[in-house]
């Protein structure tokens, strides 16, 4: 989790979480709270993106109607 608050680099959040595949790196934002990591699995049924952060390794749920998503350019060195 970090801290930064520096959106600038990271462009439109992407909206329709449809649009998120699995194997894609976003960034989650809420306030303060911020997530980075390889998408897992989507539901967008229910609102529902799944990652694995980067550098911890927990899997970790997060609703779309509470985060803001940003989509990054893939990242090396991932463990996965």
């Amino acid at each position: 989790m970090e801290d930064s608050m520096n959106t600038s680099h990271l462009g439109a959040p992407v909206r329709d979480i449809s649009l998120i595949s699995r194997g894609d790196h976003i960034e989650a934002r809420r306030g303060t709270t911020c997530y980075r990591g390889r998408v897992k699995d989507t539901a967008p049924g229910v609102g529902l993106v799944w990652i694995r952060e980067h550098g911890r390794g927990i899997r970790r749920a997060l609703p779309a109607d509470e985060y803001s998503i940003y989509r990054l350019p893939a990242l090396g060195g991932d463990p996965e």
